[in-house]
């Protein structure tokens, strides 16, 4: 019994998603490392935000949150830059959205009245 429902619809489809999550977790992390490995080789001597694996794996995480600075980036290097700003993007929303979503629509059907 929960006292916000929406919220226990939410725990109750984590719980059933948390294999598959998992999963998600450790390749997201392995592509995750490569991405602020890589952000430090390029934009590491230019840009202070990217200094280090550390501090670049910091900027990456705020970057999903919608604080980066695309101008410094392609400041850089006009090619890379936008390249690899836009393929972290694209596979960090694309990968995680799918796997939440997918256990919501399957666990919500007979459940959703009980939501309401």
């Amino acid at each position: 019994m929960y006292y916000v429902p929406v919220f226990g619809l939410l725990l109750d489809t984590l719980k059933q998603a948390q294999s598959t999550l998992l999963g998600f977790m450790v390749v997201f992390l392995v592509v995750f490392y490569g991405f602020a490995q890589s952000h430090a080789m390029i934009f590491g001597e230019a840009n202070a935000s990217f200094r280090t694996i550390e501090m670049s794996s910091y900027t990456l995480l705020r970057s999903l949150l919608g604080d980066f600075d695309f101008e410094a980036l392609h400041t850089k290097d006009a090619y890379m830059g936008p390249l690899f700003f836009v393929l972290y993007i694209m596979l960090a929303v694309s990968g995680g959205l799918p796997v939440c979503s997918r256990h919501l629509i399957f666990y919500t059907r007979p459940s959703f009245a009980r939501c309401l």
